[in-house]
């Protein structure tokens, strides 16, 4: 076997593919995979054929006696023409999947079963991309996107939660679809038929906000000329989602507790307790441990709500949910204006799928709609996101590190928390030489993740191993 189909059939190209999305990401550079699934073992001279449809930088790896990996750099949605000159060469005995990064993964793994997904779907002979590999659900009146694998894997539990009684409580990001999502709690719940009632909590004083859930009787408090019933009542027999929960005061939230642990509620200024049947799902935007160390949630509710908490992650760690989302998104904005079709151009693309988003879904929402009513053209180039989906750090401006304390004081607890991911993921990135597959490892920590809190904290400035050699 000659050098060229020794470098094909190497045992594991998945570190070459990590370093591949690693540049991808870090540089927001097109890379596309695919997988060709074969009939049949594949035997030398095929592989070298193999090679032969390929471009000069793309490489080719056998992860099994049948299955194929293309390995494409600088190459998107031109990816098919490639794959499809192997196909030829192979003949009618083998089908093709694609996958793209990030949109599809930001990490060997995911494109490489992004794209086996993509395999097992297309005929022999054929070509099936990833990007198609989505389920869009009407819910309520929402519309939620399933594609990237955290989003199905999310998407799973929720269903499996959706079928008990136990209170729910959504961790996540502004945008990220606490709402969206405990929506679908409901939806998915034997107690669908009933009503789906939504309440923030930090939108309302303590007083108005005790009224509204509980509800009063006539003559409860100044102004109350009639009694009315409380959106707990009125979500009997349902589902409500009190949004913003710590933000609720400590009376309302023992209140909240006893509601949880009796499924009774007494309306302000009444005697006697009504029973309800209510299901409740909380969410809150706010870091847990923070609030609860102050005394902001209080414990025994949120251990009843704990039980099943799910965190929602934001949009940075589920890069392929980004492109599908944008397209529903610029569709319905360009109904609504009656304007044409409104794409992107290549480079506007990348970008997109590179951006950072801190808004998640709501910011990639009204990006769609600004873009929608500003662009004459059928096309949107990247002249028009200047300013608009850039993280608010400067990928060639790193944070400081963290600094002692001077004189003792006390300072925000999140920005001590933040400093020293900081100062961990730099150590992290000069022991492993920039190598950021072994970061992670050394971190422990998903290597989207890393690549993720990286581009926030600007911490690029950090060479490669293959940087500091030339």
């Amino acid at each position: 076997m000659n050098d060229t189909s020794k470098s094909i059939a190497q045992a594991s190209p998945l570190a070459r593919l990590d370093i591949e999305a690693e540049r991808s990401v870090r540089y927001r550079r097109p890379l596309a995979i695919a997988v060709i699934a074969t009939d049949r073992d594949m035997k030398a001279e095929q592989l070298e054929g193999v090679l032969s449809c390929l471009r000069q930088p793309d490489e080719a790896y056998l992860l099994g006696p049948r299955t194929v990996l293309l390995l494409l750099p600088e190459t998107s949605d031109k990816a098919e023409i490639p794959v499809r000159r192997v196909l030829r060469h192979l003949g009618d005995k083998a089908a093709g999947g694609i996958a793209q990064c990030p949109a599809d993964g930001s990490d060997a793994a995911s494109l490489i079963e992004a794209a086996q997904r993509a395999a097992a779907r297309a005929h022999l002979g054929e070509i099936e991309s990833a990007r198609f590999d989505t389920n869009v659900f009407e819910l309520a009146g929402h519309r939620i996107v399933v594609a990237d694998p955290v989003s199905r894997q999310l998407f799973g539990l929720v269903r499996r939660l959706s079928r008990s009684t136990i209170p729910v409580l959504l961790v996540g990001e502004t945008g990220t679809g606490k709402e969206v999502t405990a929506a679908a709690v409901h939806c998915l719940s034997p107690r669908r038929e009933g009503p789906f009632v939504a309440v923030n909590c930090a939108a309302l004083p303590e007083s108005l906000l005790e009224s509204e859930l509980f509800g009063h009787e006539r003559g409860a408090f100044s102004g109350a000329e009639r009694a009315r019933a409380g959106l707990l009542e009125s979500a009997s027999g349902g589902t409500m989602l009190l949004d913003e929960i710590s933000e609720a005061s400590p009376r309302v939230q023992a209140e909240l507790l006893r509601v949880i642990e009796t499924q009774t509620v007494r309306r302000l200024g009444a005697v006697a307790e009504m029973h309800i049947d209510v299901r409740l799902v909380a969410a809150t935007n706010r870091p847990v441990q923070p609030d609860l160390d102050s005394g902001r949630l209080r414990r025994d509710l949120y251990y009843r709500l704990g039980a099943a908490a799910v965190r929602l992650p934001p949009l940075r760690e589920r890069p392929g949910d980004i492109e599908p989302l944008w397209h529903l998104f610029i569709e319905d904005a360009c109904r609504r204006l009656g304007r044409p079709a409104l794409g992107l151009s290549e480079e506007a693309k990348q970008r997109l799928l590179h951006a950072d988003f801190p808004g998640n879904v709501r910011q990639l929402r009204q990006l769609a709609e600004y873009l929608a009513a500003v662009v004459d053209g059928p096309l949107a180039g990247v002249e028009h996101l200047e300013d608009r989906i850039e993280s608010h750090v400067s990928p060639s401006s790193p944070l400081e590190e963290a600094q002692p304390l001077e004189n003792g004081a006390l300072s925000n607890l999140a920005q001590e928390v933040r400093q020293l991911e900081i100062r961990r993921i730099r150590q992290a990135l000069e022991a492993s030489h920039g190598v950021r597959v072994r970061a992670a490892e050394i971190l422990g920590m998903p290597l989207r993740t890393l690549v993720a809190k990286i581009a926030r904290y600007g911490l690029s400035d950090i060479p490669s191993s293959r940087e500091r050699q030339r």
